[in-house]
């Protein structure tokens, strides 16, 4: 019995320490997701430009903002 309370109780903090809240979270920027800004010469905008339109359409949780 012992031994079954043992066991109930660790996956119970186990449980509750692995438990995400979405209260106060951050919007976290990974490789697919979130926000950048980058800053492009004159020369080089419409090759920015195509590859920001190929990349945001694979990845629609990306926002890149070119400057």
């Amino acid at each position: 019995m012992k031994k079954y309370l043992s066991f109930l109780v660790v996956i119970v903090l186990f449980s509750m320490g692995c438990a995400s809240s979405n209260e106060n979270s951050e919007t976290i920027d990974t490789p697919t997701a979130g926000n950048i800004s980058l800053s492009v010469d004159e020369t080089l905008q419409p090759i920015a430009d195509a590859q920001v339109d190929v990349f945001q359409h694979q990845y629609p949780n990306a926002k890149i903002n070119i400057r």
